[in-house]
């Protein structure tokens, strides 16, 4: 028996228009100072007509757990039945926590597990996801990534009963992403849906979402990138990062995340371009001693990119795509390109290799990694060697 967690989800230009509909008598919005300088708060202000509403902008990029209870402790005073998170992976996640706190405040956010049922949960308020990037899917996810300041790495409270009530899909929140955000957010899908397909959760529904956004990414995510004022691949590309949501949210992400939590919470370089870097190298180590990813490879290729040939000539494929597919969108493909320099990755190698092997999500991978896998892929992601262990 297994499951499979979704938000309602409204989606498609003027998917904004959904919040008319919505009951609604007091609002806290959780965003950043970007959303707000966009004028994005200021769109869904005017949705809210003489509704009382109280703006939290103060998440960062990779928010902390500080920022996520003091922004609970002003919802608790404000006392809201909606809480709205509007921005990309960080807010989302960010609101993800507010809420937990503003309806549990006793519990700590990094206690948060899979494990545990929370009575009356929520019973404060709801929850919507509006994502403005496309590409972290944390608009139809049931865990948060947060930062622990103090310990430089990332936390990540984790339940199916944080999945957000309703996730808004309007592609208008996507056309001023620029180039550079625009590339590295799609990655992120990109991997979430691969890895997704060879995770040891993975499913027949998670594949089915899996494929979908696969083949849209391919297709769209260069025009996005190369003409941002492109409706067509602006609408796709944000369907396709709330499809990724869905399938790794329901299968997990693997050895890739892993690696890409680790370099951002240490260097605090962007995550998209972090786990789109590792996602071929990681490819190649599972293809290479997993246990049907040849096959799961090849299912890929012929289903969402309708490749030809034996299941070994199409996985070779598949990878030698991603890999031409990262250069044509302009993202880094090895660790000097991210900015890191040789002193700093020496010094911090054994830092890496140990968040990495403590991720969250390296269980999930097909094999797991043991620590000498782990150093040696850090050092072929630096010198750009393809994995031939």
């Amino acid at each position: 028996m297994w499951y499979f967690s979704n938000p309602f989800l409204v989606f498609g230009d003027g998917a904004l228009d959904y919040l008319d509909q919505v009951k609604m008598n007091k609002v806290f919005i959780v965003t950043d100072k970007i959303m707000q300088q966009l004028g994005f708060v200021e769109k869904i202000v005017k949705k809210l007509k003489d509704i009382p509403y109280q703006v939290y902008d103060e998440v960062e990029p990779d928010p902390s757990t500080q920022t996520v209870e003091k922004g609970a402790k002003l919802c608790q005073k404000f006392a809201p039945d909606l809480i709205i998170g509007l921005g990309g992976g960080s807010v989302m996640d960010a609101g993800k926590g507010v809420w937990f706190l503003y309806e549990r405040p006793n519990d700590p956010i990094d206690s948060v597990n899979p494990f545990t049922y929370y009575e009356n949960f929520p019973s404060k308020a709801k929850y919507i996801t509006i994502p403005t990037t496309s590409g972290t899917g944390a608009e139809a996810t049931w865990a948060a990534v947060l930062t622990d300041t103090a310990q430089r790495r990332k936390v990540f409270p984790t339940s199916r009963q944080i999945i957000p009530s309703i996730a808004i899909i309007d592609p208008i929140f996507a056309l001023k992403m620029p180039p550079a955000l625009t590339a590295g957010t799609g990655l992120d899908a990109l991997t979430h849906s691969i890895e997704a397909y060879l995770s040891v959760w993975k499913n027949d529904f998670s594949d089915a979402y899996s494929i979908k956004a696969i083949e849209f990414i391919f297709k769209y995510l260069p025009r996005a990138v190369e003409n941002g004022e492109d409706a067509e691949a602006r609408e796709k590309m944000h369907n396709a990062a709330t499809m990724a949501g869905l399938s790794f949210g329901n299968s997990q992400a693997t050895f890739a995340h892993s690696i890409g939590h680790s370099i951002g919470s240490l260097f605090h370089k962007p995550h998209g371009a972090c786990v789109g870097m590792a996602l071929p190298y990681v490819m190649e180590f599972s293809r290479n001693n997993g246990t049907n990813v040849v096959e799961f490879l090849s299912d890929i290729g012929r289903r969402a990119l309708l490749m030809t040939g034996t299941d070994e000539e199409i996985s070779e494929q598949l990878i030698l795509k991603v890999r031409n597919f990262i250069k044509e969108i302009k993202s880094p493909l090895t660790i000097p390109e991210l900015g890191i320099s040789k002193s700093e990755f020496d010094e911090y190698l054994p830092t890496l290799v140990k968040f990495t092997s403590e991720d969250a999500v390296i269980s999930m991978s097909n094999p797991m990694p043991n620590d000498d896998q782990i150093e040696k892929a850090y050092h072929y992601l630096w010198e750009g060697k393809r994995i031939d262990f």
